[in-house]
C-alpha cells in the first residue's frame, strides 16, 4: 500500500523552457475510504512537463455522505517541490447545499509513473477548492482533469477568495474535454462552451492573490461526470 502523504525528498529541475523552477506546492486528492489509497510518495514526480515534480503532499477526501453535500477534506501540513515546510498555507475541498463532491477512482488514460497514480483518483464533479496562505507573490496554477473510463467535459473557474487581495487570471473559466490523449497533457483553451478542444488540465496564469477560490463543475459538459485530479501552486516571482 502507497501511503505517504507527506513525506519529504529533494528534487530540484530545470523546466522545459530553461527556466529554473524556483518553487511550486502540489496537491493530489484521493478517497479517505479507498482500501488502496491513490497517493504519491515523496520521490514520485507527476505533472505537465514543464512543471514536473516530486513532493506531492496527498490530501483525503471523505465519502462518507451519500448526498454528497459534506464530503470534504482539508490540510495546512503541506511541503513544497522541494520537500520543505510550507507555512501558513492551508487546502480545503468541499461542496455546498446545493453542489456535490465525491471522491472517487479514475481511468488511466495511457499515462505511466506518478503520472498513472495522479490520474487514479478523483474528487467529481463539483468540488470547490479554497487556498489560502499562498506565499508566492505571483504564480500560474495548474489544475488536473479527472474523469473515469467515460469521456466527459465542464468547466471550471478561478476567483480571489473573500477579502484576499492580488488579481487573478482575467480569463477566470475554462471549458475542457476529455478525450484520448495517449498519456499526454493538453491544456485547456476554450473560454466558452463553443467548440470545446480536447484537454485534460487548466492553467491559469498571472495570478498574485494570497487566498483564492476554484469552482469546479464536471457536470455541465456533457457526457459522464469528470472532476479534479490535482493542483499546482507554481512561483512565477523570478521569472517576472
Amino acid at each position: 500500500m502507497r501511503f505517504f502523504p507527506f513525506a519529504i525528498a529533494l528534487s530540484f529541475f530545470v523546466t522545459t523552457t530553461g527556466v529554473a523552477q524556483e518553487s511550486s506546492v502540489a496537491i493530489n486528492f484521493y478517497d479517505a475510504a479507498a482500501d488502496s489509497p491513490a497517493v504519491l510518495n515523496a520521490d514520485d514526480v507527476a505533472g505537465q512537463a514543464a512543471v514536473l515534480q516530486a513532493n506531492w503532499n496527498n490530501l483525503a477526501v471523505s465519502h462518507t455522505d451519500g448526498q454528497g453535500h459534506w464530503n470534504r477534506g482539508d490540510t495546512a501540513d503541506l511541503v513544497d517541490q522541494s520537500g520543505n515546510k510550507v507555512h501558513n498555507m492551508q487546502v480545503i475541498v468541499q461542496a455546498t447545499d446545493s453542489t456535490q463532491v465525491f471522491p472517487v477512482s479514475g481511468a488511466g488514460w495511457g499515462f505511466t509513473g506518478g503520472d498513472l497514480i495522479l490520474q487514479s483518483a478523483h474528487v467529481h464533479p463539483q468540488p470547490q477548492i479554497v487556498i489560502t496562505g499562498i506565499p508566492y507573490t505571483s504564480y500560474d496554477v495548474y489544475a488536473y482533469v479527472g474523469a473515469g473510463v467515460n469521456k466527459g467535459g465542464g468547466k471550471a473557474t478561478i476567483s480571489v477568495a473573500d477579502g484576499a487581495d492580488g488579481e487573478v487570471d482575467p480569463a477566470r473559466t475554462y471549458w475542457y474535454r476529455v478525450k484520448w490523449e495517449n498519456g499526454k497533457y493538453v491544456k485547456a483553451t476554450s473560454t466558452s462552451n463553443s467548440d470545446v478542444a480536447s484537454s485534460n488540465y487548466i492553467h491559469w496564469t498571472g495570478n498574485t492573490a494570497s487566498d483564492i477560490v476554484i469552482d469546479w463543475d464536471g457536470k455541465v459538459g456533457g457526457g459522464a461526470w469528470t472532476g479534479l485530479k490535482g493542483i499546482q501552486i507554481v512561483d512565477t516571482s523570478g521569472s517576472n
